[in-house]
């Protein structure tokens, strides 16, 4: 989702539509040479009509703003970001396993942490690192923040999962110390807070689109927990099956009870949900992550079902161990997120109050796994593309 500002009534609202896409050019958010979203996909986020969106990009690619490439889409022409912003010193809060310090980064947080530090280097500024993670402790939030503002740095950048509160507490500790806080985050994030994050809605829709653009016409969804991340990602499964019409549907299950239905006789409260670990019923599955989907083809060729024969599957995370199996995956875009580090940092610096949360898309890596073995099946996703 793109990130949007809200509209003031004194102008149209293409102006101000204009005017806020003229501010994330600014502040280096939608950097030179970046390709901007569809004007479909922002009338939806900023929640206006395609007319709107079409008005204010005439009035930007006027000002030699923005330009349109036939085929490829619209294209950041022109750089507006203010030279006189200067980062400096901008502190790195993260939780690195110290015995992880002095080795490749390997885990998600550990690339996107590295990936952060190094966009501020870019943009002429220096980071200033501090790690949560002791080896006895974690320590507070508030030990971080209060020892980078000792070194005087001019802002903060988490790099974690928050909750809402922990967030909230954060930002108002930064705001009485007078210090920007921004929040580099894989992880779901509500707080009124200026971060950047993937769009789990948008990369549910992504992975459902996929198996039903290769002939799927009903859905299951797995997921090992209930948490916030796996809910997002259903939603946008459910939003693929919505726009997709009549004739496609969507189940939600948890891996538990997929066990449970194959591995022994179902509990009565699990009645329903075992019944619906009939495999037979779907042809595409959407795991919410890529551990899940492995341990799904572990149980269903309990029933015989193999993948690219009997159904197709995707996955989340784009793990090794994934990879390895051929599992069509929705890769993190965490070097996205990381790009967004300056631009937020920038916006920051210039008005402290702003709060832009930037939700940026995953990548679709298609493998086997959502590869139809068979002549019928392809003559079918053919008919249906």
């Amino acid at each position: 989702m793109f990130p949007v500002a809200s509209i003031r009534k004194r102008n149209t609202i293409a102006d101000n539509v204009a005017g806020d896409l003229r501010r994330k050019i600014e502040a280096g958010i939608c950097p030179l040479g970046s390709r901007l979203p569809g004007r479909r996909s922002l009338a939806m986020a900023y929640g206006v009509a395609p007319l709107t969106i079409q008005q204010a990009m005439s009035a930007l690619m006027a000002d030699g703003l923005i330009r349109a490439e036939a085929g490829r889409g619209t294209f950041v022409a022109r750089s507006i970001t203010n030279s006189d912003i200067v980062l400096g010193k901008i502190g790195v809060v993260s939780r690195i396993s110290p015995g992880h310090l002095g080795q490749p980064a390997r885990t998600a947080r550990h690339m996107l942490l590295s990936a952060a530090e190094r966009a501020i280097s870019d943009a002429g500024g220096t980071a200033l690192f501090f790690n949560r993670q002791t080896q006895a402790v974690m320590l507070p939030h508030s030990d971080a923040i209060d020892s980078l503002a000792a070194q005087q740095v001019n802002a903060i950048v988490f790099v974690e999962g928050l909750t809402h509160d922990t967030a909230r507490q954060a930002a108002d500790y930064c705001r009485a110390l007078k210090l920007p806080l921004i929040v580099l985050t894989l992880d779901p994030l509500q707080a009124a807070i200026s971060h950047a994050k993937p769009d789990d809605i948008k990369g549910g829709e992504q992975a459902a689109n996929h198996l039903i653009e290769r002939g799927c016409r009903s859905l299951l969804y797995v997921s090992p927990v209930a948490c916030d991340w796996a809910a997002l990602r259903l939603t946008g499964v459910r939003n693929a099956v919505l726009n997709a019409g009549a004739g496609i549907r969507v189940v939600q299950n948890n891996l538990a009870d997929l066990e449970t239905g194959l591995n022994g006789a179902p509990t009565p409260q699990r009645q329903a949900s075992s019944q619906e670990a009939d495999f037979t019923l779907f042809d595409g599955v959407v795991c919410s992550n890529d551990r899940t989907a492995i341990l799904f083809i572990e149980i269903a060729k309990k029933q015989g079902l193999e993948v690219g024969r009997d159904y197709l599957i995707a996955g989340f995370d784009d793990s090794d161990e994934g990879r390895a199996m051929g599992i069509s995956s929705m890769q993190m875009p965490i070097a996205e997120i990381a790009q967004c580090t300056a631009g937020l940092l920038r916006e920051a610096l210039r008005d402290p109050a702003a709060a832009t949360a930037v939700t940026v898309p995953y990548h679709l890596v298609a493998r086997t796994s959502t590869l139809w073995r068979d002549k019928e099946h392809l003559t079918c996703v053919t008919d249906h593309s």
